[in-house]
Parts: structure tokens; C-alpha cells; sequence
């Protein structure tokens, strides 16, 4: 994550700064760069928890 979201930042910059118009294709890539990020920070931690939290335990192991 940290190089497509370093390739976002870096277009991002040369569209403000440096008159880089990115095609369709590539301001795709960038927003599907920001989702993957923003739900792996924000989403999927609480849908592990929610997930951890209904998965029922295992029995002890039996001292056979």
C-alpha cells in the first residue's frame, strides 16, 4: 500500500503543481488506491472485531 499510495500522492501533486492531467484510467486507479487504503484503516478493523466476536471458541483440548 505504501507505494500506490506514495504513486497517488506523487499525481496528485503533479496535477495541482505541475499541470498533469491524469487520464481515466489512471484517476481510476488512484480513487481504487484511496479505497483499498481508507477501508483497511477504517472498515476492516471493526468488521474483524464484529467477526472475532460471534465466531464461537474452541472447546479446551481434552487431557487424554
Amino acid at each position: 500500500q505504501h507505494n500506490a499510495l506514495n504513486a497517488v500522492v506523487d499525481a496528485g501533486n503533479a496535477a495541482a503543481h505541475r499541470g498533469f492531467v491524469p487520464t481515466r484510467d489512471a484517476a481510476q486507479a488512484m480513487l481504487d488506491a484511496l479505497e483499498v487504503w481508507l477501508k483497511s484503516a477504517y472498515v476492516l478493523p471493526g468488521a474483524a472485531q464484529s467477526l472475532q466476536a460471534m465466531t464461537p471458541r474452541r472447546p479446551p483440548k481434552s487431557k487424554v
